[in-house]
């Protein structure tokens, strides 16, 4: 599965990004960072990149942002799944009540969100991935972590 991370700039650099990447790729998956604020048309490499999960870098000081991101996201990419990883979805995880946010990643990302990722690959349920949370029928399904 390709995912692409999302962030404002290479000023917030997160390492935790870089690590849950990596993780990623050792699992056979394929990353790329799109730096929003440095790109002139980002949706555009958005789309070449052909994503199958945009994992949105949410820092808790950067709620407006990650939902304007997520917002964008939708309207750009209406079929791709919308992540919230970070700070933020782990100490305000009710963001996924946000009708942009597909899922959001409680906790440490790396488990979690290699297993949300072998689901959607697999076309396999991915309600049940412990340390996920999403919605289902209009409502939150809160998973263990």
């Amino acid at each position: 599965m390709n995912v692409l991370f999302l962030q404002d700039s290479g000023l917030n650099e997160s390492l935790a990004l870089t690590e849950l990447s990596a993780y990623l790729k050792s699992r056979g998956h394929h990353t790329d960072l799109l730096l929003l604020n440095h790109e002139t048309d980002p949706w555009a490499k958005a789309k070449r990149f052909d994503p199958g999960l945009i994992a949105v870098a949410s820092a808790v000081l950067a709620l407006r942002w990650s939902l304007k991101t997520a917002a964008q996201v939708r309207k750009e990419l209406d079929s791709v799944p919308i992540l919230l990883v970070g700070s933020l979805p782990t100490l305000s995880p009710e963001v996924i009540e946000d009708p942009s946010v597909d899922y959001i990643c409680i906790g440490e990302a790396e488990v979690p969100v290699s297993r949300l990722c072998d689901s959607l690959d697999h076309k396999q349920d991915p309600r049940a991935v412990a340390g996920i949370w999403c919605k289902e029928d209009g409502r939150t399904r809160r998973n263990s972590t």
